[in-house]
């Protein structure tokens, strides 16, 4: 009787332990995945404001050059046609 109390003290101790490693475990990976999540959402930020700034960008140079690249293009068409008229 004395060894098996011996013994089940020895096993309540080891399975104490391991419950208290296995608590640090899960806190550790909680943790993690909480780092996780908050690393991907600034990433999803990130790649957002800069498709954002991006398409901004690129609404203006549409806007600033013409298709042909020249400056006044449009006058100079217009100048070309005169003489037809």
């Amino acid at each position: 009787i004395q060894c098996l109390n011996a013994r089940k003290i020895e096993l309540d101790e080891a399975k104490s332990k391991l419950f208290a490693e296995l608590k640090e475990v899960v806190a550790k990976s909680k943790d993690r995945t909480q780092n996780q999540t908050a690393f991907y959402s600034h990433l999803i930020q990130s790649q957002t404001r800069n498709k954002e700034r991006d398409t901004d960008v690129g609404s203006v140079s549409i806007r600033q050059f013409p298709v042909d690249g020249l400056p006044n293009s449009g006058a100079a068409v217009t100048s070309g046609y005169s003489d037809l008229q």
